[in-house]
């Protein structure tokens, strides 16, 4: 899973003399990855994957430079353009044989357990080209144009460019899909949804009630609900400071 590369030092340490595979994807399909199979609709969950969002990347470029030539980088975009090649050369670098049947997982066992791929696994029978450039579909989207923006600027040139993709290319189709889809709608920020829940602060609360309602009862009384909650709260408080705790 992505998140072994949280314990690199550890897995080097206990495999010294093994080689290891770094599967790399372009970070704006990791988004869309998860914000479209993972978190849906309930945007304020998007913290439960910062480790694949914002430590990850950088955790994949320390373990590349650290392991030197132990370290197989392989990146998807170029994996599913030619499969058979590409995994040929794979098994080559880790010296096992090379089977075509390996591309061939649609009679494989089912996986066990939530943290696996709940869609494209149970879509296919073998790699499909087919899904390289789909998260250019969060850019139909302002809520989701805020957040491929925010999730840039978070990760930074470096690492974008460091991982074999252009900071450049990606912030410019997502600036121009910003300007095509300009939209009065509130937007969720993404400073509130990459927040832990013991640091979320008042108005933070106040936010993802203030989505959740709109989302739940439409524009006009959600926000109508949203008013009556922070009363409703800020009663609650008031009468909380009064008794004295």
């Amino acid at each position: 899973t992505p998140r072994y590369v949280m314990i690199i030092d550890d897995l080097i340490r206990l495999f010294p003399a093994a080689k290891f595979v770094f599967l790399i994807r372009n970070p704006m399909s990791v988004l869309a990855s998860i914000v479209n199979t993972q978190v849906s609709n309930d945007l304020w969950n998007l913290e439960r994957f910062i480790d694949e969002l914002l430590t990850g990347p950088g955790a994949i470029l320390r373990g590349i430079e650290k392991l030197g030539d132990k370290a197989i980088t392989v990146r998807y975009e170029e994996f599913v353009m030619g499969p058979e090649k590409n995994l040929e050369r794979l098994c080559h670098a880790l010296n096992i044989s090379y089977e075509p049947t390996m591309l061939e997982y649609d009679n494989s066992s089912k996986v066990q357990g939530f943290m696996q791929d709940r869609t494209g696994i149970h879509q296919y029978s073998k790699p499909q080209d087919s899904r390289t450039e789909s998260w250019r579909d969060l850019l139909k989207d302002p809520q989701q144009i805020h957040f491929a923006q925010s999730y840039l600027r978070a990760l930074g040139r470096d690492t974008v460019d460091a991982l074999g993709y252009s900071y450049d290319e990606l912030t410019e189709a997502v600036r121009h899909a910003a300007e095509r889809n300009r939209s009065r709608a509130k937007i969720f920020p993404w400073r509130v949804a990459i927040k832990h829940p013991h640091e979320l602060l008042g108005g933070d609360q106040l936010a993802i009630s203030s989505y959740r309602n709109r989302r739940d009862y439409g524009p006009v009384l959600g926000r109508m609900k949203t008013v009556q909650d922070f009363f409703a709260g800020l009663w609650r408080n008031i009468r909380f400071i009064f008794r004295g705790g």
